[in-house]
């Protein structure tokens, strides 16, 4: 895993060292400015490591053990590229060679693979106010949905994956449990909510469906999952699919 920055130099880096690194490339003398006003819409989410691929938009190698993958950017979003076919078409990888084949057709079809974590581009509000609207929810009871790239509408996996990928920077010790999820089968929206209690939600007008994995929740969500029944919202607990996995 690291990064390839657009001078071309290859950065060795992993989850464990990711955030400690974007830091002090966040507090280089000649990013201060930038990163002062870039890291204004960042409440819930740390702004540093956003800050080096979405503004100095370092490509990103090997994101959440996808080894065969690195992540350049185009107009707002990281857009995952495979390795093998890069080195297949083009032969050696360098940050020119990205960029030019993030304009084949092939890739610009692709939608994002993750999204800025800003609170405008999550559009996090809490699921106390009650404007609600299809989203990743999480156990504390925040709705996010990421739209860049996409329809009005966003998507669920490019947010599960946006949130995953953060929450591995900020936290590397989950990273240990989700190489066990990875391995025996599970995919990253799975972990977000067999393992952290995180929700999909599908609002009332798109088909008022909520997804949610084991029965440890916090209290809100807990009473948020015990309104939403009342109100005739299809429950269904994906829990089974863990079952099955390790059947």
């Amino acid at each position: 895993m690291g990064f390839l920055t657009p001078e071309n130099e290859w950065i060795e880096i992993d989850y464990s060292t990711l955030q400690s690194y974007c830091k002090e490339v966040c507090q280089r003398k000649e990013n201060q400015e930038a990163f002062f006003q870039f890291a204004k819409d960042y409440q819930n989410f740390s702004p540093y490591f956003d800050f080096v691929v979405f503004y100095l938009k370092y490509a990103l190698v090997g994101p959440l053990l996808e080894e065969d993958l690195i992540l350049g950017y185009r107009n707002g979003s990281l857009i995952a590229l495979e390795i093998s076919n890069l080195k297949e078409d083009y032969g050696i990888i360098n940050y020119e060679m990205i960029k030019q084949a993030l304009e084949n057709s092939y890739y610009r079809l692709k939608i994002p693979y993750i999204n800025p974590c800003s609170n405008r581009e999550l559009r996090c509000q809490p699921i106390s106010n009650k404007r609600l609207f299809s989203s990743v929810i999480t156990n504390q009871g925040i709705m996010m949905m990421s739209k860049t790239g996409l329809d009005k509408r966003g998507n669920h996996k490019v947010t599960n994956l946006t949130i995953l990928n953060m929450l591995l920077i900020e936290n590397p010790i989950l990273l240990n449990d989700f190489q066990i999820h990875i391995q025996n089968g599970g995919t990253a929206s799975d972990f977000l909510l067999e393992s952290l209690g995180y929700l999909h939600f599908v609002s009332k007008s798109e088909g008022a469906i909520i997804l949610y994995g084991g029965n440890y929740h916090s209290p809100i969500i807990e009473k948020f999952l015990l309104e939403k029944s009342k109100e005739g919202y299809l429950e269904k607990n994906i829990s089974k699919r863990k079952k099955e996995r390790s059947a």
